[in-house]
């Protein structure tokens, strides 16, 4: 999803983020209950082999990235956690 600058981004519970700039936003079905940490800093994971970083902090099953910098993102790309 595009958030346009000045939106309000986070899941669930923690200090939000606020876009300085557009963002490209996209959500993964993985959180703090799969053993990742929930607090910065968050790091950065792998979609379709290009390094991402984590936004805001997790929600017990869901992280924010931001996948600005890859043209061709998809529903369904694959995406890699590090570490």
């Amino acid at each position: 999803m595009e958030d346009p600058p000045g939106s309000s981004l986070g899941i669930e519970y923690g200090t939000p983020i606020f876009s300085e700039k557009l963002l490209r936003t996209a959500v993964i079905p993985i959180g703090f209950s799969d053993g990742l940490n929930h607090a910065p800093p968050l790091g950065e994971v792998l979609v379709s082999g290009q390094s991402v970083p984590v936004l805001g902090r997790r929600s017990i099953e869901f992280s924010l990235l931001d996948v600005s910098l890859i043209n061709d993102v998809e529903i369904g790309a694959e995406v890699v956690i590090l570490g």
